[in-house]
């Protein structure tokens, strides 16, 4: 089959676990929602809210059109109970299986582990993500990982590189057309567009970006563009 025929798998979640929980605690709060659709995540930044729904559906807890499965109804019943991490560590373990196979997790290192997400599709600082929410997953489910994971030593940001960013942004702002240029943040491409009688405008999408994924930022940027009508 050739490369291009193959198809794209979802990344697994690469949202920060404080965002996960988060989220299940507000469901907790209110009510598990027939539908998690952008009406739903109106209080968070679009890529966040994308990211929180490309995470549902990888763990299982909404289909492809958003709709809830009763394993999220099941996980938010059971969030701050007693019995939240025996159910959060099963689900765990059998979202990730796929990924991380035959890996021995208790003994594995970090190289290892990071292996198993980049032939998955993950790389650079998505991986990193992918590998960070992983690894707090299993914590959370009370899922023995291999100290040599646990201590592992995360890489700084390069202080140097983030002023320079900073400047870019500043001077960017200062020229008034707020345009990044060219370069699209790692792990997203670049969609420019024209608007007629409006400067250009460019969106920035992660690659494996679905149908259900767009339709859920074109509602937000509706809903957005509506209460701007009205201020």
């Amino acid at each position: 089959m050739p490369k291009n025929d193959v198809p794209r798998r979802a990344l697994p979640p690469y949202i920060s676990m404080k965002t996960f929980l988060g989220f299940m605690e507000k469901l907790q709060e209110t009510t598990v929602p027939e539908r998690v659709d952008g009406s739903v995540l109106k209080n968070y930044a679009g890529s966040t809210a994308a990211q929180i729904t490309a995470a549902l559906r990888f763990l299982g807890f909404i289909e492809e059109n958003g709709k809830s499965t009763e394993l999220l109804g099941q996980l938010v019943n059971a969030y701050k109970t007693d019995v939240w991490q025996q159910e959060i560590g099963e689900v765990m373990v059998e979202a990730y299986a796929p990924i991380v196979k035959d890996l021995k997790l208790e003994t594995a290192t970090p190289g290892m582990l990071n292996e198993k997400f980049r032939e998955w599709g993950a790389d650079g600082e998505v991986l990193e993500k992918c590998v960070r929410f992983f690894e707090a997953a299993m914590t959370e489910g009370g899922i023995k990982l291999s100290p040599h994971i646990l201590n592992k030593v995360r890489s700084k940001p390069d202080r140097t590189k983030v002023r320079q960013k900073r400047k870019e942004t500043e001077e960017e702002e200062s020229n008034g057309d707020g345009s990044s240029g060219d370069a699209a943040p790692i792990g997203t491409v670049r969609f420019p567009f024209p608007i007629p009688g409006k400067p250009d405008a460019a969106l920035y999408l992660p690659p494996d970006v679905t149908v259900e994924d767009w339709e859920l930022v074109d509602e937000m940027m509706r809903l957005y563009l509506k209460k701007r009508q009205k201020e």
